[in-house]
């Protein structure tokens, strides 16, 4: 069981936030051009390619959700500080109702560091260091195309080499 209080993040009681640097829970709702940061770094995210008055949609948590077309929308923000490098360990999470899993699709990821992302039904994750390194979701847990239904996708790197 997990639910969010302010900017709390609750798993059976126990708040997560030590360490959490980015959390958009999607809740502006239509209208609004941005996601707001609830993880209290600050660190909005602007709709890019995306129409505010349409791409909010109703959400499997909360009221809202955004409507990606898989092609060019994305949310995005400037790293001015570097805080969301990935020196050591990350770990990434997201609800998505994926409704075309054939092609690439990076689903959160900061360029030159980290990507969690599906292709050709698969999950997978992506560290730079000297190059991109890549482990792909363990067989047995493809998601399959056409699902039509949300599926929250979790990963944990604890090093760069250990991809």
């Amino acid at each position: 069981y997990s639910s969010e209080t302010g900017n709390d993040v609750l798993l059976n009681g126990t708040s997560y936030n030590t360490g959490l640097v980015l959390h958009w829970q999607f809740e502006n709702g239509p209208g609004s051009s941005t996601a707001t940061d609830s993880s209290g770094g600050g660190r909005t995210g602007t709709l890019t390619n995306m129409d505010p008055a349409t791409d909010w949609v109703a959400g499997k948590v909360g009221s809202y959700a955004l409507d990606f077309d898989g092609s060019n929308d994305s949310v995005q923000w400037v790293d001015s500080d570097n805080g969301m490098d990935a020196t050591s360990a990350v770990t990434m999470a997201a609800w998505i109702y994926p409704r075309n899993l054939t092609t690439l699709a990076g689903i959160l990821g900061k360029e030159q560091n980290y990507l969690l992302g599906v292709e050709s039904g698969y999950f997978f994750t992506s560290m730079y260091s000297s190059g991109w390194r890549h482990a792909d979701s363990p067989t047995g847990y493809a998601l399959n195309t056409g699902i039509m239904w949300w599926v929250l996708l979790i990963a944990i790197i604890t090093t760069k080499q250990s991809i």
